[in-house]
């Protein structure tokens, strides 16, 4: 079967992002784990599958909306037997913040006990209408796509805060936990980013062993314990600089013994040094991987 994976629509800013996607059978089966420090709010439209987020599973399923915390680690593993279609939004927190100054969105994301919300029919069939207007964003002049994004995903959000509250049309999905130890794991970590992890230490804390810790991590994540730590290290890092932190400070809340290492893996991530990146994060292109 010829590999088709076809990007019908993206919209690419540092505070915004919408990418329309369609892949038959076999064109992928997995993403892999990866975090930003943006919202993600995933709309599936087709196929089947698991959303893998900070040591839980959701399946994937028509209808059902995921959304995503920035620095939430997160991968997506799909079924090769279905056409997988979503809408994905990447967001900022200064944008959700422009658009909601009451900060009630914010509190609505925050509040969910679940990123995963399930939709009613009579809901379903709203927000099939309300994305239908993103298929025709080709042929709208760039100057006022973002417009129409940013209107679409404000309408989203609010019907979903809506919706959640006042009635029964939105179910939060709890999700499953693949393994109770290695979720206490991901969470001491994420506890104790900018504090010394070493891999004796965390086997120390929870009585296992190194060979297990680190099996049963990259099972469960699809990535090793240091990668893990490193990219929300450096996210965390990135977002304090571009909001204007001094780079000594957020070098030394970081969790890096020196410098040095921090400015390599800096460039290396991001391929800019921490410097020009917070000298010129309007005209940087969005780092989401």
């Amino acid at each position: 079967m010829e590999i088709y994976s076809q990007r019908i629509f993206c919209y690419d800013t540092p505070d915004l992002f919408l990418d329309c996607k369609c892949s038959i059978p076999e064109s992928f089966d997995q993403y892999d784990m990866h975090v930003h420090n943006l919202y993600e709010l995933d709309y599936i439209i087709s196929g089947h599958g698991c959303y893998h987020i900070e040591g839980k599973r959701y399946p994937i399923f028509p209808g059902c909306f995921l959304l995503i915390h920035p620095i939430d680690a997160h991968m997506t593993q799909v079924e090769n037997d279905t056409t997988y279609e979503r809408i994905t939004f990447h967001f900022s927190r200064e944008l959700l913040n422009e658009i909601d100054p009451s900060r009630i969105l914010e509190e609505f994301i925050a509040g969910l006990p679940s990123p995963q919300l399930t939709l009613s029919a009579s809901a379903e069939g709203f927000f099939k209408q309300l994305f239908q207007g993103l298929y025709t964003l080709t042929a709208t002049p760039k100057e006022f796509q973002g417009r129409m994004i940013l209107s679409t995903l404000t309408v989203c959000l609010f019907t979903l805060r809506n919706l959640q509250r006042n009635s029964s049309e939105v179910t939060v999905s709890t999700g499953v936990n693949i393994s109770q130890t290695i979720r206490k794991v991901l969470l001491y970590i994420h506890q104790h980013l900018s504090e010394d992890l070493s891999l004796d230490d965390l086997c120390k804390q929870f009585s296992i062993s190194k060979s297990y810790l680190n099996k049963r991590f990259k099972e469960i994540t699809g990535t090793t314990l240091w990668d893990y730590v490193l990219a929300k290290r450096l996210i965390i890092a990135r977002q304090n600089i571009q909001n204007g932190v001094p780079i000594q400070t957020v070098y030394q809340n970081s969790g890096f013994r020196d410098y040095s290492n921090f400015y390599r893996c800096y460039i290396k991530r991001f391929g800019v040094s921490p410097k020009k990146d917070s000298a010129n994060r309007s005209n940087l292109p969005r780092q989401s991987n």
